[in-house]
């Protein structure tokens, strides 16, 4: 289970904007896959929360002021280094600096890239494809991409 940006939304205008962290999960201890991904504040700016969620129970854990490594490593080390032991698998896109935070703030956890990261680049070349070969069949876009998935 993910969090959606609609979820993201309505939990980051509940909860308003202040400065370091909204609302901390004080319980992390059987958190063992956790996602971290930024999001924009408002839709075409480049002012980003990072929000950082449990996988398994899609639970937010902590919406983060901050798209800065340092910020977000600080802000995740206040969670005991026993507890960050534990976490198995980090789920980031492919920002380039999501792999030092995670490797800073949780040991042993191994760094997996979602899925739509990776296949968003995949969907637009195939589609760039089917233009080019003229193809215009209805659901062409989609049978590209279920050609990819198989």
């Amino acid at each position: 289970a993910y969090l959606f940006l609609p979820q993201v939304g309505s939990i980051l205008t509940n909860y308003g904007f202040g400065a370091g962290r909204h609302p901390p999960r004080e319980n992390w201890e059987e958190v063992k896959r956790v996602s971290i991904d930024e999001v924009s504040k408002r839709k075409g700016h480049q002012n980003f929360v990072t929000v950082v969620s449990n996988i398994d129970l899609g639970e937010l854990l902590e919406v983060i002021d901050s798209h800065k490594q340092d910020d977000i490593i600080e802000i995740l080390k206040q969670q005991p280094i026993e507890i960050r032991e534990k976490v198995e698998e980090v789920s980031v896109d492919m920002w380039g600096g999501f792999p030092k935070v995670v490797k800073e703030v949780f040991p042993n956890a191994k760094i997996v890239i979602d899925r739509f990261h990776v296949m968003q680049p995949v969907i637009e070349e195939l589609n760039q494809l089917r233009k080019q070969t003229g193809v215009k069949i209805k659901g062409s876009r989609l049978s590209c991409q279920k050609i990819i998935l198989i």
